[in-house]
């Protein structure tokens, strides 16, 4: 992925300019009691994000346990001025594949599916393909990335979306690689018509909707009307429009379902209660998914993430959750489970984005204030040696306490594989190993986490995770999801330092617990309740949040990661011409952060829009110093200069190619783009 501050400029330079102010909110299900205060907070959150993300309308809602919270904010229709409720309905797009995996392991329990079958057993009319393909690797997008489905204003049967599948190759062999899909889906859903001898709508009406009370769930086929459908819309040239009207029949078993969000919640709820599929079939469902070459990867959705059957499924801050996102023309939802912790969030908005998951931030800050916990917990180190060590505990940490919150249990008490785990984490974490071969140390702790490492890290993790909370009591170990990987590697230390008879094949190195010893110092110190607790943006006192993380980092190894906000609220400010302060939250992250090319490289771009040309030339030089080939490199430069001009910004944008210039004289490629900007 190409680096860069400003690479999303183009978006940020017109998101204040929403098309009309909101409506009311509107809520059939009231505020839990007990949450009422943050879910005040939260619903000021909606109405700032929805007006910066231009969303007409959207419904949000969540259920923890007994409680259970729904509201809707701005338009359902947006010409007619129909607010948006908790009952709206919407297209669920991907959403839709979690229910259809379900109904497929529902059939697979009652024996009627077997899903280690070739999918041509039960979808005959699905042409023969290079290799077999089976409705397990259907399940997690092992099938070998078959497209075909299509979307577009025209009504198809279920055969003919089985052979226009068929009729396109696969990418590749089946189990070999991760590559989403929706035909894959489609192809499930048509199996579960012949197994099951009833229309998909029907079985899962039959069997999902009806026993969950989902009545305002289903197939959106054209058979019955939908009440309250939302109007649906997408963003062109900056401006809310009506999105062209598209026919989901190709979309059936992949996206084909719309809905409300209290069906969502319900839908989750009794899934993870064992109400839809049973305890033993839910767990094999959150199990991610591993290719012929022992990963569990589902790119580009995050470095520890994975796909189970219909879930992306991810560690956040040592739990285990499950998540499904979707995008059609005009509607994006999500659904988000915790399930150890009973806990769901779903989303639905009638707006379209290409690119951009617009369902994020809402779920994220929802989340954020129930567990009163951050999304990631922000980790900031001086060096990359020691910022890839870190990364070896958070992996260990956040996957080996993930699979502990899932299962209840470590993954294996065997002393010998114990013993092996520890020892790669040992040889992998390692400073002296990064320092003489970085990159293929680097990559050994990628694959750390994975089967094709014999999950050393995830083995390690949850046997940590165990004996902590055998040690210290659940109360103290839950903390760990606000405190994070270093507290968790520090107490496991203090715990074996303090038992004799400890194995010490299940111990670290001595410059290892050394190092730990140090940061839980630096990190008690640093990550308190105020940095905990912080929330940077334009209205903030940059003077004194200046003054006050200053005096918090001190000369500590480790310290909160604050750049994305302040990065980010710079460039809110550049973008409302409010460059002295721009240039003043800049000049905060690069202090703080002094070994970081993009905070200096920001220092350049907000110095330049006040004619500090001298601070720029500078700032520019340091990053292009930090990192040779990262932002301030010849191509990103020129890039990100012609994004900038681009976004409105011309004369920053052609500053900064002429002190481009000055820096690679010999690259005539500032010319020619200078040259460009000109004749604009």
């Amino acid at each position: 992925m190409r680096q860069g501050v400003f690479v999303v400029l183009i978006g940020l330079s017109s998101a204040v300019l929403f098309v009309e102010s909101a409506p009311t909110t509107q809520s059939s299900v009231p505020s839990p009691p007990r949450y009422a205060e943050k879910l005040r907070e939260f619903e000021r959150f909606v109405l700032q994000q929805m007006e910066q993300d231009k969303i007409p309308g959207l419904t949000v809602g969540f259920s923890k346990g007994d409680d259970v919270w729904v509201r809707g904010f701005g338009y359902s229709d947006l010409e007619r001025k129909i607010p948006a409720t908790a009952q709206s309905a919407y297209r669920l797009a991907s959403v839709s594949k979690p229910i259809t995996a379900a109904a497929i392991l529902q059939l697979a329990e009652s024996a009627a599916i077997d899903l280690d079958a070739d999918v041509r057993t039960y979808v005959p009319d699905y042409l023969p393909q290079k290799w077999p393909v089976t409705i397990r690797q259907l399940l997690g997008h092992l099938g070998g990335g078959q497209s075909g489905s299509g979307l577009g204003p025209d009504r198809k049967t279920v055969r003919e979306v089985v052979a226009a599948i068929g009729a396109r190759p696969l990418i590749a062999e089946p189990g070999s690689r991760f590559l989403y899909t929706t035909s894959g889906y489609n192809l499930l859903g048509a199996a579960i018509e012949t197994a099951s001898g009833e229309t998909f709508g029907a079985y899962l009406r039959r069997s999902i909707f009806q026993p969950l009370a989902m009545a305002n769930t289903g197939l959106d086929d054209g058979s019955e009307p939908v009440a309250e459908r939302v109007a649906a819309y997408t963003l062109a040239g900056g401006r809310i429009e009506r999105a062209p009207a598209v026919d989901i029949s190709t979309r059936f078993g992949g996206g084909g379902l719309i809905g409300t969000v209290p069906d969502v919640l319900r839908f989750a709820r009794a899934l993870n209660a064992g109400k839809v599929i049973s305890k033993d079939a839910l767990a094999r469902m959150y199990e991610p998914m591993v290719n012929k070459d022992g990963r569990a990867e589902a790119p580009p959705a995050g470095a520890d993430t994975g796909y189970a059957m219909g879930w992306f499924v991810s560690p956040l801050n040592g739990r285990f959750y499950a998540e499904h996102g979707g995008a059609q023309t005009g509607t994006q939802a999500d659904l988000f489970v915790i399930p150890s912790e009973d806990f769901a969030v779903a989303f639905a908005c009638n707006r379209d984005s290409s690119g951009a998951f617009l369902y994020s931030p809402y779920v994220q800050r929802l989340y954020e204030l129930i567990f009163d916990e951050r999304w990631v917990i922000p980790v900031y180190t001086r060096t990359h040696t020691d910022a890839s060590l870190y990364e070896g505990m958070r992996t260990v940490f956040d996957n080996g306490a993930a699979f502990f919150d899932r299962n209840g249990r470590a993954l294996s008490s065997d002393p010998r594989l114990l013993a092996r785990s520890f020892a790669f984490f040992n040889r992998t974490a390692n400073r002296t190993a990064l320092e003489s071969a970085h990159d293929s140390t680097t990559k050994a702790i990628g694959d750390g986490r994975h089967p094709v490492s014999e999950q050393a890290f995830v083995v390690a993790g949850s046997y940590m995770a165990s004996r902590l909370l055998e040690r210290y009591g659940r109360l103290h170990f839950d903390s760990y999801h606000k405190r994070g990987a270093i507290d968790f590697f520090a107490d496991y230390v203090t715990l074996y330092r303090g038992d004799p008879a400890f194995p010490e094949a299940q111990k670290f190195e001595p410059a290892f617990e050394k190092m730990i010893v140090k940061w839980r110092l630096d990190w008690t110190r640093t990550w308190n309740d105020e940095t905990r607790h912080l929330r940077i943006g334009a209205d903030s006192d940059l003077r004194q949040l200046g003054v006050n993380l200053r005096r918090t980092f001190g000369r500590a190894e480790i310290v909160p990661n604050f750049l994305g906000p302040l990065l980010g609220t710079a460039q809110r400010l550049f973008f409302t011409n409010n460059l002295s302060q721009a240039l003043q939250t800049a000049v905060l992250a690069a202090d703080l952060y002094p070994q970081n090319e993009r905070a200096a490289f920001a220092v350049a771009v907000h110095a330049l829009s006040v004619g500090d040309r001298d601070r720029a030339r500078k700032a520019l030089k340091k990053s292009a110093r930090l990192n040779p080939h990262g932002i301030a490199s010849a191509a990103q430069l020129r890039t990100n200069a012609l994004e900038l001009a681009g976004a409105g910004k011309l004369n920053e944008g052609i500053a900064l190619l002429r002190l481009g210039a000055e820096m690679y004289p010999r690259d005539a490629g500032f010319d020619e783009a200078l040259l460009k900007l000109s004749q604009r």
